[in-house]
């Protein structure tokens, strides 16, 4: 079992994502540089990134799972081991934090420090899910099919059950949204937003995937979170381009049924006896139509 395998006592994956956390410092250094940041800004932003990332991460796993999901506080482990007990959303949160304070602290301009920081966190983002192969979560439900149970597309489990291999999907999602990001120029906050909107739009399909993800009974708290996420992006940059009432509106209206047909889907892979393929499919169409939406709001002009 390749979540088994160490390194002198130490796991494989907790090395993979120290040297993932050190290549995206690294980027974020290389890149701020490049952009003009002082380096105040990205010693600070990057020390903050690595605690509060870990803290986000740590913290909106226990108020997800233990005290919203009512699971007790007993026992709790502050730094637990297992990757499950650490939630993305979160991590991505105490990024998002640092970059705030960072900003503030130096009196950056924080469309720069976000624009700066996006490339190395979708860098740290994919290694992590690439460094899931040695643990023994990201996976997807059980294959039942002869032709899927290959490698990188499905890993096994303890019991040598195929399972798809859901992390490598999303390092892929991580990787074209990465790709995509960098073609918009970094300083105005652009490169930022575009990127964690097809973050979001990505991991909302992604987290159905998952076989173990936060759960509030069959809702998926970090589906959620993405699409607070997206929605965020859409106010913000609606009031900022001071859209026209009715626009926005419609806007938002054509975000609430995107949503709803996700959720509706989402309900139909466990409850009706449609093809789970015809219900990821209506689901990506939904999504897709979700992301252009808010893109919409996000590169038009000013009024």
């Amino acid at each position: 079992m390749l979540s088994q395998l160490t390194w002198n006592g130490v796991p494989v994956y907790a090395l993979c994502m120290a040297a993932a956390a050190v290549i995206s410092l690294i980027v974020l250094i290389c890149g701020g540089t490049r952009a003009g940041l002082s380096r105040a800004a990205l010693g600070l932003n990057g020390l903050l990134s690595v605690v509060l990332g870990y803290l986000g991460a740590r913290i909106y796993y226990i108020l997800a799972y233990n005290v919203a999901g009512r699971h007790g506080l007993n026992r709790i482990r502050f730094f637990s081991p297992y990757p499950f007990e650490y939630a993305m959303c979160g991590a991505l949160l105490g990024v998002l934090l640092s970059c705030v304070l960072s900003a503030w602290i130096v009196r950056e301009k924080l469309s720069r420090v976000l624009d700066a920081a996006t490339s190395p966190a979708l860098v740290m983002l994919m290694l992590a899910r690439v460094s899931e192969v040695f643990s023994d979560f990201g996976w997807g439900q059980v294959l039942t099919g002869e032709g899927m149970r290959f490698f990188p597309l499905a890993v096994t489990d303890m019991f040598g059950q195929w399972h798809g291999a859901v992390f490598f999907l999303e390092a892929l999602c991580a990787a074209g949204v990465l790709a995509y990001a960098l073609r918009c120029p970094a300083g105005e906050g652009m490169r930022f937003a575009r990127a964690l909107l097809w973050l979001a739009v990505t991991q909302i399909f992604c987290e159905s995937l998952r076989a173990e993800t936060l759960r509030w009974g069959f809702v998926r708290v970090q589906q959620i979170q993405c699409a607070v996420f997206a929605l965020l992006l859409m106010m913000e940059y609606g009031l900022k381009k001071k859209k026209n009432a009715r626009e926005l509106t419609f806007r938002l209206a054509v975000m609430a049924v995107c949503i709803g047909v996700t959720a509706l889907m989402e309900y139909a892979l466990d409850k009706w006896p449609w093809p789970n393929a015809l219900c990821y499919a209506v689901m990506a169409a939904a999504l897709l139509c979700l992301g252009i939406d808010v893109q919409g709001v996000l590169t038009a002009k000013a009024e």
